[in-house]
């Protein structure tokens, strides 16, 4: 899950931006954070869900509050729903260094064959970090693969898939790397790598497969906008985001 900060409120001749309906900064949204769900990380295709990250329907942040709204996937959005999460109990993006609470799984699909790479907790972590971690993937149900024949039929959610794909894209981006053995041809690589991290989508993949390569970590980490830089240390390896936390520094 990609680390972000809060992009400051869109101005027009530096004028704060106002809306009637919270659907309408979908745009703004887009430019801020990038077209991939804040939750799975998803690339978001057509369709983006304006979220509330504390559902409107509880009535704690005004449906129309800049600070609360993020672009998410169809299915985060449903999963999500009015669930409650807070820095207490859960792991936020705009808060926390989520880079660091999962490690990613690969395993077979018992019905249909077909592979899936799920986040479980990091086993790093300690037990309440742990257990914050849990909290944050069952949020939106980040580990959701068996699906009943209905919803395999109507593909309500793909996001199992859709990250193992990425995973396939990623390691195969890092061997290729490692075949290149000039600087000419390492540059025109960084060069071309954002498109792709942008199509592809799943943040922490892509950091993950280029561990120990501070050149391309840097490329994957200013190529999408607003991500943490407290996140991150000079050569781009994750470090905890909030080291003066007395309670918890992630």
């Amino acid at each position: 899950m990609r680390p972000i900060d809060s992009s400051p409120i869109p101005q027009v001749n530096g004028v704060n931006k106002v809306y009637t309906d919270y659907q309408e900064w979908r745009e703004d949204l887009s430019n801020a954070y990038g077209q991939h769900c804040v939750f799975c990380n998803d690339r978001l295709q057509s369709r983006f869900e304006v979220e509330h990250l504390v559902a409107q329907s509880l009535g704690i942040v005004p449906p129309l509050a800049w600070n609360n709204l993020f672009l998410a996937c169809g299915p985060c959005n449903l999963a999500k729903s009015a669930k409650v999460a807070t820095a207490a109990t859960h792991y936020l993006p705009n808060a926390n260094n989520t880079h660091l609470i999962f490690i990613y799984n690969i395993r077979k699909h018992r019905k249909n064959g077909k592979y899936a790479c799920i986040p479980v907790f990091n086993p790093a972590l300690n037990a309440n970090q742990q257990t914050k971690s849990i909290n944050t993937i069952a949020f939106t149900e980040l580990n959701r693969i068996e699906q009943t024949p209905l919803r395999q039929r109507k593909m309500t959610d793909v996001r199992w898939l859709n990250r193992y794909n990425a995973y396939q894209v990623t390691t195969t981006q890092r061997t290729l790397w490692n075949l290149m053995n000039t600087p000419q041809q390492r540059a025109a690589y960084l060069a071309a790598i954002p498109p792709l991290v942008h199509k592809t989508g799943f943040f922490s993949l892509w950091m993950n497969a280029f561990v120990g390569v501070t050149d391309v970590l840097r490329v994957i980490v200013n190529c999408l906008p607003n991500t943490s830089a407290a996140s991150f240390d000079a050569n781009f390896n994750p470090i905890h985001r909030n080291p003066a936390d007395p309670v918890d520094t992630i």
